[in-house]
């Protein structure tokens, strides 16, 4: 079954360094080298998360964010979130290097207990 994740890009520096974010699914995200890479990076990992969920027997993630400004506002309340000895500086973000794109996968089937 294919499902499509909203995804948050951020370029660091000139098209280098691109952070990966999942919203939809805790603790899921990669980088890339660049846009293209991040984008099959976004991919791989959404993959390899939905499939650590079936293994492990919990349900797989409901897609539920879908406009750009749920995205944003969710990565504003991250970048506010305060790490111990980190300046305003490391969190500040150009608005313009957030791309936030739906990226879709191929949803492992869930597992079925054999009882």
């Amino acid at each position: 079954m294919k499902r499509s994740y909203l995804c948050l890009f951020v370029i660091e520096g000139s098209d280098t360094d691109v952070d990966v974010f999942v919203p939809d699914i805790p603790g899921c995200g990669s980088v890339g080298d660049n846009m293209p890479h991040a984008r099959e990076m976004a991919k791989e990992v959404i993959e390899f998360c939905l499939e650590g969920a079936v293994e492990d027997g919990e349900p797989i993630p409901e897609p539920k964010m879908a406009t750009f400004a749920e995205a944003l506002e969710w990565f504003q309340e991250l970048m506010n979130y305060e790490l111990e000895g980190e300046t305003e500086e490391d969190r500040a973000f150009n608005k313009d290097d957030l791309h936030i794109e739906m990226v879709e996968v191929e949803a492992p089937a869930a597992q079925t207990s054999a009882r």
